[in-house]
């Protein structure tokens, strides 16, 4: 009855529409054979919203949301236990903000492929497809597809001029050569050895200093620290030694951290010699510091 109706409505339309087909319980666009239970033949066009609150609940008729907020956001999906039966549907996402992160989130206690949220980076998109769960609980919502825009992104500094440093006395890590950059070599101030990030992201840290001491037969210890917006994050020790003939050793040390960064946060590395270990000043002939986006 239901396919008699369908094909009476058809009927109807085809003086309006006259490439919508039906054949066998198959609807044809642009096509008088259909294969499958719906064949276009031509292009598709479906629902485009454009989102900038930071806090949004899709809808029943979102398909393809490109978000572009002012913070941290969060965009939740349709409850499973209301309207109709919604099984196959499709949401795609994209972040475009450039800075902030956007979260994916299940309805209440639903779950996004055993888990309540996933969240996409500045750039990056995701296709979500409803399973056939219209409960409470359980896995209402699956991940299709995941898409990263990743761009290599490696940045290398550097300075092979000698500096000397007295014990006690913390001082910013100088660099004067740029050795790499992936992006034009914009993020990095030569004049305050200052690196500013450009996309929110993970990046891993890598510092180094090679040094020596004057005296004979001395040790002494210098700490390495990172600093994220003026804040040291991570720190790391390394011994300067000399042995028999004053001047004539060197000694390397190497500090890493992975971080989560916000675009334009800004990273330097800091340094101190320990102050009354028998050294009073000690000499850094070589820095480097190397920025590698994952």
């Amino acid at each position: 009855m239901k396919n008699n109706i369908l094909k009476l409505a058809l009927l109807a339309l085809l003086p309006f529409y006259g490439n919508v087909y039906a054949q066998s319980n198959n609807l044809g666009v642009g096509t008088s054979l259909p294969g499958s239970k719906l064949t276009v033949n031509g292009s598709l066009a479906a629902a485009y919203q454009s989102v900038t609150a930071n806090a949004y609940s899709v809808s029943e008729n979102d398909f393809y949301i490109i978000w572009n907020g002012s913070a941290a956001g969060t965009a939740t999906l349709p409850a499973s236990t209301t309207g109709i039966d919604r099984k196959g549907r499709l949401y795609f996402f994209k972040n475009n903000s450039g800075t902030y992160t956007l979260t994916i989130a299940a309805a209440g206690t639903e779950l996004i492929d055993n888990g309540g949220t996933i969240t996409i980076l500045p750039g990056e998109t995701a296709l979500l497809v409803k399973t056939s769960t219209n409960t409470a609980a359980g896995t209402t919502y699956e991940v299709a597809q995941v898409t990263k825009n990743k761009v290599n992104y490696i940045y290398s500094v550097s300075s092979s001029t000698s500096e000397t440093h007295a014990q006690g006395v913390i001082v910013t890590q100088n660099y004067s050569t740029l050795d790499l950059s992936t992006n034009g070599g914009a993020d990095f101030n030569l004049t305050n050895d200052t690196w500013t990030c450009p996309q929110t992201g993970y990046y891993k840290i890598e510092a180094s200093e090679t040094g020596s001491i004057t005296g004979s037969n001395l040790s002494v210890s210098v700490a390495l620290f990172v600093y994220k917006n003026g804040t040291s994050t991570r720190s790391s020790f390394y011994n300067l030694v000399n042995f028999a003939t004053a001047g004539s050793n060197t000694s390397k040390g190497d500090i890493n951290t992975v971080l989560y960064l916000t675009k334009n946060d800004q990273i330097f590395v800091r340094k101190v010699m320990c102050n009354g270990c028998g050294a009073t000043n000690m000499s850094s002939v070589f820095r480097q510091m190397i920025i590698t986006g994952l």
